[in-house]
């Protein structure tokens, strides 16, 4: 995203489409059937400067650079990612401090994940309108989740850190639903017809290992 719309939206960078122009040619050059993924943690500054992830805003603008990413390679690319490990962004950046942008809110972190998901299902309906026959997905980072000791609280505890872990992103990209354990935290912040549009689908799923 940034080499492509180094503000996030507006002014294209044409040297970065070139350069992802040579990676596609190349590779397919070398019998290697390129699949693109749109995010891997790497929002524009400005659009963090504008909220990022926080900003409702933000599923269009993606939206808006899936456009662009779908019209430019749709000749020779079917296989599209919308997201690779939506967790690190998210939980890791907003509630954890593990990762940009390393803030500790819990109502960032809340906003985050769902105008992620949104976004999400935006860029999925922008690859079925502008590239035939693609091929949709995406890409999650997996991991089990056990308690420390087997008392109540830490059971709890440990379904709460799975939903958020591995659930916020999947079930409502594949079943429409946030997790049952954390669904009333998310009501604040889902809009009406939200679900329906994080909700596409999608023809295949990936999982980290």
């Amino acid at each position: 995203w940034p080499r492509v719309l180094p503000r996030g939206r507006g002014a294209v960078n044409d040297k970065g489409l070139d350069f992802y122009d040579r990676v596609i040619d190349a590779v397919l050059e070398a019998g290697i059937q390129p699949w693109l993924c749109l995010y891997h943690w790497n929002l524009p500054q400005r659009l963090h400067e504008l909220g990022g992830w926080t900003n409702r805003d933000v599923a269009g603008w993606f939206a808006d650079y899936t456009t662009l990413i779908a019209r430019k390679f749709r000749d020779r690319v079917r296989h599209f990612a919308t997201f690779n490990e939506p967790n690190v962004a998210t939980l890791f950046g907003y509630a954890m401090t593990w990762c940009a942008p390393a803030m500790q809110d819990r109502d960032a972190y809340f906003r985050a994940a769902h105008h992620l998901n949104l976004a999400h299902g935006a860029a999925v309906d922008v690859l079925r309108d502008h590239v035939q026959g693609a091929q949709i997905g995406a890409i999650y980072n997996m991991q089990p989740v056990h308690p420390e000791t087997d008392t109540p609280e830490n059971r709890k505890a440990a379904q709460v850190l799975d939903a958020h872990w591995n659930l916020v992103y999947a079930d409502p990209q594949i079943l429409g639903t946030y997790p049952a354990v954390v669904a009333g935290d998310f009501e604040p912040y889902v809009q009406a017809g939200d679900m329906a549009r994080i909700c596409r689908p999608m023809d295949w799923l990936g999982m980290n290992h």
